[in-house]
This record gives structure tokens, C-alpha cells and sequence, in this order.
């Protein structure tokens, strides 16, 4: 440019974007830190890419974000591909994006990304293919290196909490190679069906530590798995593959042993809990009808007591049924853990049922029936209705007069009251 008095501000705004073509033409890679990242209304998106000191204005248009490979968002490190533009009109300059790649981790994020995306897509992360964990696993498989902490971790967190049977599938649990061993672990584990719940365990590490745990052979495994799986891979910080694809993902391997059986003590506290419900809840029908019994007048012998014993047999068979299925539900939930419960119920009910016994029996000696055998009668009307009272015959009358062995018939030829 040739040396003048003054220059126009075109001059100048043409001479700075002169430089920057000659400077900067074609497609450049620039690092730094996404800021203010905002999508408009047609899905243009607008932000900053800064560094310390420094902050270039960024443009990604439309056509380019709905086909991009890796989306950063605000605060990621990253490199970006794309063309500096300038605009002599405003003085102002930015950088046209076409693509991102996360900095630091290339192409094995991005192969990350693809591989999410594709399982996504494959349905095989839906929360609708989650199999249930067991209540009470009778064994535990492990997957997992035989010779690091993680398994020592496991075996000593399922010993304080529950004490289980736990079968060690050996494996390498990174390099290459690992992801066919650790699939092929959990199909044998499948084909041998000798456990009832998987883990998939080791420590933490960076991307390419756990990158065995993405591997396609690892997910598709444990989606095709009969057997519900557990994956307790990395430390809370860590996300692989196998995390979304898993019946339960643990944040460690120790929350995994945590997640498949439950707290010994806690299970015992709430049998405990049940079985003095369950006794409280007899005690209440006992004592409810020892009231209505004493309730009963005595002198009222014939029909109503027959109807009473009637109810009282029908209760005890009612709380006997009862009691059976409560015991068979609380048998099942502590089922090779302790038998302990199971004696007191039985012991408890044997106790409340033979006391049911004793009241039916008194039931049965207050029977007019009984009373027939010490040499009373019973007198009914024609209709057999109970007569009580010499104001309910009249002359002419048919009685039927009731021993403990049979009846007679009488015609009554007079009445005298008094």
C-alpha cells in the first residue's frame, strides 16, 4: 500500500482483509476453550473460542450442525476446523466452522461418539430391555483380573454386608484383545447359567485404559445377556459403553457389590419388624373374640351358640390359611439365611392356635346338646321352635319333647300356669 496523507476507512478495512487472505487462506485448525455458545432460531450457531487472553468470534451455520460428528458445548477444549472470514464493511473478522474434535483425545473420542451414537440408534441402551436384579443371588459371577484390588474389594465389601457365593471369571481388563475375553466371559457365564447376576468390574483409568469396556463386542454381550449384569467399571468419574447398556451401572466396583445383594442387617431388622406385626395382628383377633364370647349370655343355649361355633371355626380356618401364606411369604425372604424366624412364628402360632382350641372347646361344653345328657329336655313347637314359657302352649298343642337320643310328640290336653 502506498504511503498517503490519510487513508479512507475502506482503505484500511481493505488492506486488513487483503492481509488476512494473503495470511490465513484455506481451511486452518484453531485450539482453545468454546464460550457463549448459542443456536439461533434457524439453528445457526454463535460463540467464542478463547484462550487467556484472547477471544475469536465463531460461526457454525446451519447446514454444517445438523451432520457434525462431535457437538461441543460451553467450556470444552477443542480444535476447530474452519476458514477465516472477514468483513470489510463492519472492520470485523470470525471463524467459519465446519467441523470440532475434541482436543486431547481425538480420533478415540470421536470413535466414542460414533459408537454411542450407533447403539442410540440400535435401541440397545432402552431402558425397556433392563432386566431386574435378583433379591437374593445365591451366587455372584465376577468378571474381572484375578490380581488387582478390584476383586479384593468386592469380596470384602459382600463379606461385611451379606456373605455370598461368589464364581471369579478371570480376564484381562484393558489392551488388546480384552473386549473378546470379557465378552466371551459373559456368554459362557450365560451358557454354563451357574449364577444369578454378573459383574463387570476394574479401577479407573483414562480413555484408552477403559477403552475395552466401548468396545462393540463388550456391549452387544451384555444387551444379548440372560443373565442381569452389573457394571461397576472405573471410579465415579469414568463413563464407558457399558455403563448405558448394563442392567445397573455402579459408580465403583465397591457400589457394584453393594448393588446386587442387600444390607444383612437391614433384612433382619425388617423380619424382625414383620413378625411383630404378624403377632400383634393375632393377639388382636384373639383378644377381640375372647370379648365377644364373654359378650354371649350364657342361658341363651340352643341357636345362637351353634351359630357362634360355626363363625369361630370358619376364623380359625380363615387365620390358619392366613398364616400359612404370611409364613410362607417371610420363609421365601429369608430363605438360607436364618432359620431363627421361622421357629418363633411357628412356635408363636402353635401357642395362639392351641388357645383357639381351648375356646372352641368351651364353646362346645356350653351346648344345650350337653345339657340334654345330664337328663334335661329340650321343648319345641311344631315348627321346632324353642318353647321357654308355659304362656307359649295352648290346649290342643303339639310339643316335641328332645332327649339327648331322640324326640317324642305330645298333644297338650291342659295347661295350668303358675
Amino acid at each position: 500500500m502506498q504511503t498517503k496523507d490519510f487513508y479512507t476507512v475502506t482503505e484500511i478495512s481493505s488492506a486488513i482483509a487483503l492481509l488476512f487472505s494473503e495470511n490465513f487462506s484455506g481451511l486452518i485448525k484453531v485450539k482453545g476453550e468454546i464460550s457463549g455458545l448459542n443456536a439461533s432460531p434457524s439453528n445457526h450457531w454463535y460463540f467464542s473460542i478463547k484462550d487467556n487472553d484472547t477471544l475469536l468470534n465463531g460461526v457454525c451455520w446451519k447446514f454444517r450442525t445438523s451432520s457434525l460428528k462431535f457437538v461441543p458445548k460451553n467450556g470444552d477444549e477443542v480444535f476447530c476446523y474452519g476458514k477465516l472470514k472477514t468483513y470489510a464493511g463492519r472492520s470485523s473478522y470470525q471463524l467459519d466452522v465446519e467441523k470440532f474434535e475434541p482436543f486431547g483425545q481425538g480420533d478415540l473420542a470421536l470413535k466414542l461418539l460414533e459408537l454411542k451414537e450407533k447403539f442410540l440408534k440400535e435401541g440397545l441402551f432402552n431402558e425397556a430391555h433392563k432386566k431386574k436384579l435378583p433379591f437374593l443371588p445365591k451366587k455372584i459371577g465376577v468378571i474381572t483380573s484375578p490380581t488387582g484390588a478390584v476383586f479384593h474389594d468386592i469380596l470384602k465389601t459382600l463379606e461385611a454386608i451379606y456373605p455370598s457365593h461368589v464364581v471369579l471369571y478371570p480376564v484381562p481388563v484393558q489392551g488388546v484383545g480384552a473386549g473378546e475375553k470379557i465378552a466371551k466371559a459373559i456368554k459362557d457365564f450365560n451358557e454354563m447359567n451357574n449364577v444369578d447376576v454378573i459383574i463387570v468390574a476394574r479401577g479407573g483409568g483414562s480413555l484408552e485404559d477403559l477403552w475395552e469396556f466401548n468396545s462393540e463386542v463388550v456391549v452387544r454381550a451384555v444387551f444379548d445377556s440372560k443373565i442381569p449384569v452389573v457394571s461397576g467399571v472405573g471410579h465415579e468419574t469414568d463413563t464407558t459403553l457399558i455403563d448405558y447398556v448394563a442392567d445397573e451401572r455402579a459408580l465403583t466396583p465397591t457400589k457394584a457389590a453393594m448393588a446386587v445383594v442387600p444390607n444383612i442387617v437391614n433384612l433382619r431388622n425388617n423380619i424382625n419388624s414383620l413378625s411383630i406385626r404378624l403377632n400383634n395382628a393375632i393377639n388382636q383377633i384373639i383378644s377381640h373374640n375372647e370379648l365377644k364370647l364373654k359378650a354371649l349370655k350364657i342361658n341363651d343355649l340352643s341357636y345362637t351358640l351353634d351359630i357362634k361355633q360355626q363363625k369361630l371355626n370358619d376364623l380359625s380356618d380363615k387365620m390358619a390359611m392366613i398364616m400359612k401364606q404370611r409364613l410362607e411369604l417371610a420363609n421365601n425372604r429369608i430363605k438360607n439365611t436364618d432359620g431363627k424366624l421361622e421357629f418363633m412364628i411357628n412356635h408363636s402360632f402353635q401357642k395362639n392356635k392351641d388357645k383357639l382350641k381351648r375356646l372352641s372347646e368351651l364353646l362346645e361344653s356350653y351346648s344345650y346338646k350337653n345339657v340334654l345328657t345330664r337328663g334335661f329336655v329340650m321343648i319345641k313347637d311344631e315348627n321346632e321352635n324353642p318353647l321357654t314359657s308355659i304362656k307359649q302352649i295352648n290346649k290342643d298343642d303339639k310339643i316335641a319333647i328332645h332327649f339327648k337320643d331322640g324326640k317324642a310328640i305330645a298333644d297338650i290336653s291342659s295347661v295350668i300356669s303358675g
